[in-house]
């Protein structure tokens, strides 16, 4: 797990590194809580960066590192590879959104899991100065767990809290 959480940190740290102004970085904490087909819940970060598609749309890529505490097996650990897709209601990038990111959790570790990922909703975009903005989210996550021969999966109500800059 150790080893899942410094590539996530060092490679969202050169993202920010190399970016440019007409892109944006989202640095992003989620809380999952099930809602059905698994029981537990989950905690993530995720790092994001993006660009304009238009006035209403950015779309971009990114890694997560999620940790599934499971109450009747163990714990999971899954480091993503992910889309973005967000719809700005008002355009220019801020305000309401509604956002698609699906992502696929690669191994990286003996210790960590692969499967598809999904994680959709609605969100809204807060300035809080010229430079750096809070984005906060409520929407639908699914997990799907291919871990040692067998398959789970995991659905719940996601709660996101960023800061893009």
């Amino acid at each position: 797990m150790r080893s899942s959480l410094l590539l996530v940190f060092f490679l969202s740290l050169s993202f920010c590194c190399f970016s440019q102004s007409k892109f944006s970085n989202l640095f992003q904490f989620s809380y999952i809580a099930s809602s059905g087909g698994g029981d537990g819940s989950i905690v993530g970060l995720k790092y994001i960066g993006s660009v304009a598609a238009g006035e209403h749309i950015t779309a971009g890529a990114g890694i997560a590192h999620d940790i599934w505490f499971d109450n009747r097996i163990r714990t999971f650990n899954f480091s993503s590879v992910l889309a973005d897709l967000r719809y700005y209601f008002k355009g220019s990038g801020a305000g309401s959104n509604f956002f698609f990111t699906p992502g696929y959790a690669v191994k990286v570790s003996d210790r960590s899991s692969t499967g598809f990922n999904l994680n959709t909703g609605l969100g809204s975009k807060i300035e809080l100065n010229s430079q750096q903005k809070l984005m906060v989210g409520l929407g639908f996550d699914f997990h799907n767990v291919q871990d040692e021969g067998f398959k789970r999966t995991f659905r719940g109500v996601t709660f996101n809290l960023g800061l893009v800059f």
